[in-house]
């Protein structure tokens, strides 16, 4: 048996698998001493970009996301291939999804948006010094469904939140770092 925290792992099984994810099964005996059991997702972490522009822009996408059936508004992003920093895994997404070169990268944080089934772990970069002059969809993957680029002030930005109008947790949460760290 090995522990996590105050868990004790008695044996895991993966019961699904798929190239995006896997599920683990855990028996355990839980901080209480009962036995039970637990199950994780197991998923690659992620990359979140927020492109700034000179004017106090940023890019925002809205796309169907087929998990839950509606249109969203998200920030650029992308699953971290696992040989990729989180550099070049944010100017790869940012090209892809938008068409945009950023010359500067800087590392903001990072944050577990679902830590009670899952530890994936978004990490949350800012992309400045933007070349806007290729703005694209042309370049999507085959299993996106961005329906349109939006490049929007920070204003309108902040009022679409107030309004509950980007329902994306992970944007939400990158959002909240660079607003948290920038106070623009």
């Amino acid at each position: 048996m090995r522990n996590r925290g105050n868990w004790k792992v008695k044996s895991e099984k993966e019961v699904y698998s798929n190239p995006y994810f896997k599920i683990i099964e855990y028996d355990v005996v839980q901080p209480d001493g009962q036995d039970g059991f637990y199950g994780v997702i197991k998923k690659l972490d992620a990359t979140y970009v927020i492109a700034l522009t000179e004017n106090n822009e940023i890019y925002l996408l809205k796309e169907f996301r087929f998990a839950s059936e509606e249109i969203l508004i998200n920030l650029p992003a992308g699953r971290l291939e696992e040989e990729l920093s989180y550099e070049i895994n944010a100017k790869k997404e940012l090209k892809e999804e938008t068409g945009i070169i950023a010359n500067n990268y800087e590392y903001l944080g990072n944050f577990i948006i679902d830590p009670g089934s899952q530890g994936t772990r978004t990490h949350v970069m800012l992309a400045t010094g933007l070349d806007e002059s290729n703005v694209t969809l042309e370049n999507l993957e085959g299993n996106e469904d961005i329906l349109e680029i939006m490049k929007l002030p920070i204003a309108e930005v902040k009022m679409m939140i107030a309004k509950n109008e980007i329902k994306c947790g992970a944007t939400m949460a990158s959002l909240n770092i660079f607003f948290t760290k920038f106070k623009l």
